[in-house]
């Protein structure tokens, strides 16, 4: 029966194997394989014995961090015992079958490679070591699986709560500071390579499962085999007790029975929609993950330089906190689903309904933005720094409110209802393109504040200074009305247009236009349409515009600011003082022009996408009267054949051939066709005209 559940593994994973997910596994395979080989190489480095078991003990342990929070990320494996509690199934062999299908996985193998620095260690160390360290790099593995595999378990049943969602929003921010500052563990790091770690942080790091491997193999290595054989035995206990616990809990249901509260009766007011959005705030899991996600990315980035023994972003708190928020509430519309007919039922309510999402948002990011602002100059009381952290906090939190309503309808993003809605952010990455945007955007209409700012820094005018808290307010007032407005308006014309993108995915057009049994076919983002060359240079464009901004630019002139001796990687602090601030001025304004160019491939991207939703373009084929470049075939297997775009049905395997249209006589039939074979002209009628495909689509279309 093990080998049956292998094979359903398999078979699962195959069959649920789509363009986007081979790509996510091969990226995934990749940067594991590179982590797990520099995780061995750590074993060779040519550095003090205690100082190499150290480090390679916080890499360790940083493997079962990551094993532990990932299925907060991902939503946890494809198979599950969920599926067999229906089955006559004893839970042992269930369990035996599942720990099978896992250890045949990529990540057990990548894992398994990892820890076999055990191994490596213990060569050097003699014959005993050795063979000390295969049960253990084997009882590591098991123990790092079966973890990972209750953690999981333990996230489902929490996946659909304000706990669940907070869980995960936290990793999700753990991940992007770590990688966003990651030069900075890197830093810190190779100054205790020479020192090695504190006594109190060994300790903690050695209590650590996976460093007990590591730990019998030491003492097996030095003759002392108490130690040695009591660690193997630690190991072996604490694996047979989350072997014990994954077969109590393998097949338990995820779902418990909670008391439900009396529905009650509220009096709508014009106060209504602004109750409405803090209520949903506070109760909606989505809703709390971006708040978490918002807060927990502030402490980390403004308080992981104190590693460098550096404070000078701790009054920006604030600052990072709304604008990840602005970022995470890109989607503010979307995120409630078909919850959008409520307004639109009720016709004149649009800018009530905008106003008071806006005020809403500014009062949850703002008031704890606020609070972070006060705790950070509290904890770093610097004079120099308040006119810049008032001026740009009050000018993020104004842009913020008005771009997170327009932004959102503009770029809607269709989501399931909240009800439907698995709270891991892998489950939402169709929102990255909005997200990155909104922040950019935020900087963007945040420079003119910024420049006054640096004006008054440069010319020493503490009276300019101040002046750029005006600049901060105006700006504010400004951004918030206007962008209120232009969603009211935006929401009134195009509010059955959006509830119907909302409900499939799609416009009304494309609905009416395809030929499935239903109408609704799945909207293609930006991202995916892009070709091979178009998303190189998105993506570079993309990473140049961010390091050029944030660490060369702002980061730059936080140091400045602060006066600080950290030069680091930073240009602008090894330019001569006469030459800093303008430099740090010059890589904003690159940065900024780098995030332009790539904002500028996404909307030409996107609107491709829409050319194709709608008709207009059918992969890569430009119907007469329809504009744009062409499109390369990217999801075929889930979108069928384009050139009908009627035919749902997959086919293998996917090609990126390139078609090229050509005028269709009025003599021939406007109607499209499917065919076999290649070199035949067909005939094909889109939403905005008629064109000619040449050559056919793949053998085997129909």
């Amino acid at each position: 029966m093990v080998g049956v559940i292998v094979r359903l593994g398999f078979a699962l994973n195959r069959r649920r194997m789509t363009a986007g997910k081979a790509a996510n596994l091969a990226l995934g395979a990749t940067i594991g394989s590179l982590l797990a080989v520099g995780t061995m190489t750590i074993a060779f480095l040519d550095l003090p014995h205690h100082t190499r078991i150290e480090l390679l003990a916080v890499v360790l342990g940083a493997w079962l961090l990551g094993w532990l929070v990932a299925p907060s990320f991902t939503g946890g494996p494809d198979l599950t015992g969920q599926h067999f509690r229906m089955h006559p199934i004893s839970r042992r062999v269930l369990v035996s079958g599942l720990f099978a299908a896992a250890l045949t996985g990529m990540p057990a193998i990548v894992a398994a490679v990892a820890f076999c620095a055990l191994i490596a260690v213990a060569v050097p160390l003699g014959i005993g070591a050795t063979l000390v360290a295969i049960p253990a790099t084997v009882l590591s593995v098991a123990v790092l699986i079966m973890a990972a595999r209750l953690a999981g378990i333990g996230f489902a049943a929490v996946s659909k709560s304000r706990l669940g969602a907070a869980i995960s929003a936290t990793v999700t921010a753990v991940i992007i500071v770590v990688a966003q500052h990651s030069w900075i563990l890197i830093v810190a790091i190779a100054i205790h390579l020479e020192t090695g770690l504190p006594s109190t942080m060994a300790t903690v790091i050695r209590a650590i499962p996976t460093s007990w491997g590591l730990i019998a193999v030491e003492s097996a290595g030095a003759g002392d085999w108490l130690p040695a054989v009591g660690a193997l035995m630690a190991l072996t206990l604490l694996a047979a007790v989350l072997y014990a616990a994954w077969t109590k809990l393998v097949t338990a249901p995820l779902i418990a029975v909670s008391a439900a509260r009396a529905p009650r009766r509220i009096r709508s007011s014009r106060s209504g929609p602004v109750s409405k959005e803090l209520r949903a705030w506070i109760r909606d899991p989505l809703r709390l993950q971006n708040i978490v996600l918002a807060t927990t990315y502030a402490i980390g980035t403004c308080a992981l330089p104190l590693l460098l023994d550096f404070g000078g972003f701790l009054p920006f708190l604030g600052v990072a906190m709304v604008l990840m928020g602005a970022g995470t509430g890109s989607n503010l519309f979307g995120g409630d689903g078909t919850a959008l007919w409520l307004t639109l039922a009720t016709p004149g309510t649009e800018a009530r309904e905008v106003r008071g999402r806006q005020l809403a948002w500014v009062t949850v990011f703002g008031g704890i933005g606020a609070i972070l602002t006060a705790v950070g100059i509290a904890l770093y009381p610097d004079p120099v720094l308040l006119p810049w952290v008032l001026a740009t906090f009050i000018a993020v939190v104004g842009i913020g409110a008005g771009l997170v309503v327009f932004v959102s309808l503009r770029m809607l993003v269709p989501s399931r209802d909240p009800h439907l809605v698995k709270h891991s952010p892998a489950d939402h990455g169709n929102q990255t393109g909005p997200a990155f945007m909104m922040m950019a955007l935020v900087v963007l209409l945040a420079m003119p504040t910024v420049g006054v700012l640096i004006l008054g820094q440069t010319t020493g005018n503490m009276f300019i200074t101040w002046a750029g808290a005006a600049a901060g307010i105006g700006t504010a007032l400004l951004i918030t009305a206007i962008g209120g407005r232009l969603a009211a308006r935006y929401l009134a014309a195009k509010g059955p247009e959006l509830l119907q993108r909302m409900r499939s995915g799609s416009s009304p057009k494309s609905s009416t236009d395809t030929g499935t049994p239903d109408g609704i076919d799945q909207k293609i983002s930006g991202l995916e349409a892009m070709r091979p060359g178009q998303s190189l240079s998105f993506w570079l464009l993309f990473v140049i515009g961010i390091i050029a901004t944030v660490p060369q630019g702002l980061v730059s002139g936080g140091h400045i600011l602060a006066g600080t001796d950290i030069t680091g990687w930073f240009v602008a602090l090894h330019m001569p003082t006469h030459l800093q601030w303008p430099t740090v001025g010059a890589f904003i304004m690159f940065g900024l022009a780098a995030a332009g160019g790539a904002l500028l491939i996404l909307l030409q991207a996107r609107r491709s996408a829409r050319e194709i939703a709608d008709g207009n373009r059918v992969d890569g084929v430009l119907s007469a009267g329809a504009r744009g470049p062409g499109l390369w075939q990217r999801k075929r297997s889930s979108y069928g054949c384009r050139l009908c775009f009627r035919a749902r049905e997959e086919i293998s395997p996917p090609t990126r051939r390139r078609r090229r249209a050509m005028p269709l006589p009025s003599s021939l039939p406007h109607k499209a066709r499917l065919f076999r074979g290649a070199g035949r002209f067909t005939p094909w009628q889109g939403g905005g005209g008629t064109g000619l495909v040449l050559p056919t689509t793949p053998p085997g279309c129909e």
